[in-house]
């Protein structure tokens, strides 16, 4: 979702243009700040939200609808927090190479 609540355009997290915030991508990188889309990167309880495009408004809230299933395609837009396999098995942090090698990167 990349846009408010109300309709209004969420302004990418990666531009300061039109408008200055400090949430930026790289002093943020767990918080999943790509694009435009609605996300929580300072953990409001009230929920996602994201910086507008609109000079009337800084900022507000986001309408995320529910979805099923959550997982789309193969995976790889996926940016939750499970991290455990379906058979339960915890899953190797993308930065580390133990236990295993990967050529994989977060």
């Amino acid at each position: 979702v990349s846009e408010t609540g109300s309709g209004l355009t969420c302004q990418a997290w990666g531009s300061q243009a039109p408008r200055s915030h400090r949430f930026r991508p790289e002093d943020y990188p767990d918080a999943g700040l790509e694009e435009n889309y609605c996300r929580n990167p300072d953990g409001d309880p009230m929920g996602l939200w994201c910086v507008t495009t609109d000079p009337s408004r800084d900022w507000e809230y986001c309408t995320v609808p529910s979805c099923t299933p959550c997982l789309e395609g193969d995976g790889t837009s996926y940016r939750g927090s499970i991290a455990e396999t379906s058979s339960g098995l915890t899953c190797q942090a993308w930065d580390s190479q133990e236990p295993h090698l990967h050529d994989y990167g977060p």
